[in-house]
């Protein structure tokens, strides 16, 4: 059985869980999430601001995830959505486009079923929108092939990218990330003990500030680098 409840319980990511679900047995969750927004299911207007936050974490037994179908998606939106899902294998697409700070945070942390992560076709992104996003799954392996973000909303050194891949010890290849005026954030691929295959692709100016972004990774691997020359002893 499944029911929802209220709480004000604080996350880690310092907002909070309005309405949450808590299941007993294996669960699928079928069709659009937006129905809990709208009798017809309709996305106008997007996700709001924490709409979905928190909404099925530590749901264990979850193995199908809704369709996410909304393209606006506001702050802290599906934060913490699905952490602690450990059931669930496949993520649901996340078609959307435009996004606030905090979206997708800590989206996934601790889904360590999950293998695969979705496209995120965003093109600009604001703060902290990834931070953390699959923190710990450590059986994810498929990843986009890139990051397209070439713009960042609330400008520089904001850190869309903190943390995202953190402890995903089975990941092998990173997903190309082109970047512009600095660098992956601290902690992107941090203790990612398998990765070997990384792609940077810059347009703009290094910036040696990212600290430990691929800190713990293989002991060899390649760096495909296409940007201005510069030292990265730093890293």
């Amino acid at each position: 059985m499944f029911r929802a409840k209220t709480t004000n319980s604080a996350l880690a990511s310092g907002d909070y869980v309005y309405w949450q679900f808590v299941m007993t047995g294996q669960w699928d969750a079928d069709d659009s999430v937006m129905y809990l927004l709208s009798n017809d299911g309709q996305v106008q207007g997007g996700v709001p601001q924490r709409g979905f936050g928190g909404l099925f974490s530590g749901c264990t037994s979850l193995t199908k995830a809704p369709d996410l179908p909304a393209t606006i998606v506001g702050g802290a939106g599906y934060v913490d959505m699905f952490s602690g899902c450990t059931g669930l294998v496949l993520p649901p697409k996340l078609p959307a486009t435009t996004l606030g700070s905090n979206a997708y945070r800590e989206m996934f942390k601790g889904c360590t079923s999950l293998t695969t992560a979705p496209e995120l076709p965003a093109t600009t992104v604001p703060s902290y929108v990834y931070r953390e996003m699959f923190y710990g799954c450590t059986s994810l392996v498929n990843v986009p092939s890139e990051l397209p973000a070439t713009t960042y909303s609330d400008g520089h050194n904001t850190l869309p990218y903190y943390g995202m891949f953190e402890n995903c010890s089975s990941l092998v290849k990173a997903p190309k990330l082109r970047c512009i005026d600095y660098g992956p954030d601290m902690y992107m691929f941090y203790n990612c003990s398998s990765l070997n295959e990384v792609w940077l692709d810059w347009e703009g100016t290094f910036v040696s500030n990212q600290y430990y972004w691929a800190s713990n990774v293989a002991s060899s691997g390649t760096l495909h680098y296409n940007g201005p020359t510069t030292s990265h002893s730093d890293y």
